[in-house]
Formats: structure tokens, C-alpha cells, sequence
């Protein structure tokens, strides 16, 4: 392939590559790290001449960390659009490099561009606070100072009912479990009184008759006359009669 204008060149570069130098005798690196199911993405075109490319692995073996081809290095000629992409299976460390160290005059120029695709959801990012001001210092500390005055005039009523309350407790009766004999005394009389023992006696049968006969509402009970038996009843007595003489009322007479 031919190599690339400077005027193509540099319309590369505006659709998003990054312009890399290569010195000679040396080779670019950078590193990616990737999660499990991630993937690297690469596209380049060197401009002239030929560029080496390759993609590895770092790992950990006995003595330190390697670095493991997963793409091998390869020579691309200029002008050619080189693309590709590798998908991690764990999470691990992948370097591309661009190598010009086989070159021992030439410096290299290549547009490259690069991208990671990461199909797991990421952690939230925390927001960060803004920065405290002289300002917000003081507001926070006038609105604690108005939180602690509406708490101490909260506390200064709660004294102030807790006071009313123990004078109307001073001054409430005791209650008592027996009113009927302690009654008196709860009241704060001094006097105690002994229930029903002082009421006064039921009135008797002939007392209610009395009331009966003074009382007609239209509902009094009748009550139905009895006859007893004569022979409970003794015979009234006869009355005595004595004779008196017509004449000795007239000698009487003046």
C-alpha cells in the first residue's frame, strides 16, 4: 500500500484517532484493564513505511509478572486500516504495543484509537459533596443554634407542666377502695359515716295499705278481700240490758 497524504492523515484524526509517534529502536505501550466479558477494541493506519503490532497478556508466574501474546506481533505496512478486538474471560491486565525497535533510522507515525467495552453494570459513582464555605459553615451553625433554642423552650414547658401537675396532684382527694365507709374522709370532712346502718327502718305492711288509700294514680293493685271462716272468729259478746223504772226517772223530777 502507498502511504498516506498528510492532508488524509490528519482527517483521521479528526474523526477520533490519537496521532502516535514512534520513535526508532523503541515501542509504545498501554496498558487496559478489564473485567470478565469485557472486550478491546483497536483501529490504526500507519502512515508510512511499516509498523510492528501486537497484543498481550500480563500474568503472574514464579519470579514475577509476564507478559503473554494473545495477539501475535505483526508487521503492517502503511495505509492499510488494521482493526480487531479480544473479549476477556476474567478480569486481567492486557498491553497493546506498537513496536519500531527492528527499525534502526525511521521513526514511525501511526493514527490510532482504542475502546473498551464493558457490558457489566459499573458501581455507582458517589457525588461528591461541594466544597465548605465560610458561608455554609455559618448557616449550618445558625440553624443548629435555632434547633437548640426550640428544643430548650420545649423543655423549659415540660418543666412548667410537670409542676402544674404535681400542685393538682397536692391538692387532688386520695381515692379510697371502700366509698361507702370512707366517703366522708376522701371528701376531706373528717367524718366518717358508717354506709346503710343509720337509714331508716322499712315501713311495714299497714303503713303501705295507709299510703294506698291517700295515693290513687290510676295504677294501684287491687287486692282481693278474703273472708275467714266464722269459726276462727269467737262470737262478739252480748251487750247487757238493765230495766230502769219510768218512775224513779220522774221522782228525779223537781
Amino acid at each position: 500500500a502507498a502511504p498516506m497524504t498528510e492532508p488524509k492523515f490528519l482527517k483521521l484524526v479528526k474523526d477520533g484517532g490519537e496521532v502516535l509517534q514512534i520513535p526508532r529502536r523503541t515501542a509504545w505501550t498501554q496498558a487496559f484493564s478489564l473485567r470478565a466479558g469485557a472486550s478491546l477494541r483497536w483501529e490504526f493506519r500507519v502512515q508510512s513505511h511499516d509498523l510492528g503490532f501486537a497484543l498481550r497478556r500480563r500474568a503472574m508466574q514464579k519470579g514475577g509478572s509476564v507478559e503473554v501474546d494473545v495477539v501475535d506481533a505483526k508487521r503492517f505496512p502503511a495505509g492499510v486500516a488494521v482493526a480487531g478486538d479480544w473479549t476477556a474471560i476474567e478480569p486481567c491486565t492486557v498491553v497493546a504495543a506498537f513496536d519500531n525497535a527492528y527499525s534502526l533510522l525511521t521513526p514511525k507515525r501511526v493514527v490510532a484509537k482504542f475502546s473498551v467495552n464493558d457490558p457489566t453494570p459499573k458501581p455507582p459513582t458517589p457525588v461528591s459533596s461541594p466544597p465548605e464555605t465560610a458561608y455554609t459553615r455559618r448557616r449550618e451553625l445558625n440553624k443548629q443554634q435555632r434547633e437548640m433554642a426550640a428544643l430548650s423552650q420545649k423543655l423549659d414547658e415540660a418543666k412548667v407542666e410537670g409542676e402544674r401537675l404535681k400542685e393538682m396532684a397536692a391538692v387532688t382527694p386520695k381515692a379510697v377502695d371502700n366509698w361507702s365507709d370512707d366517703w366522708a374522709t376522701a371528701l376531706g370532712s373528717g367524718k366518717k359515716s358508717k354506709g346503710f346502718e343509720d337509714a331508716p327502718p322499712a315501713p311495714s305492711t299497714r303503713e303501705l295499705l295507709a299510703f294506698l288509700d291517700t295515693y290513687d294514680d290510676g295504677q294501684r293493685p287491687e287486692f282481693p278481700d278474703e273472708v275467714l271462716p266464722a269459726s276462727e272468729f269467737p262470737p262478739p259478746p252480748s251487750p247487757s240490758m238493765k230495766e230502769v223504772s219510768l218512775d224513779d226517772d220522774r221522782t228525779g223530777e223537781s
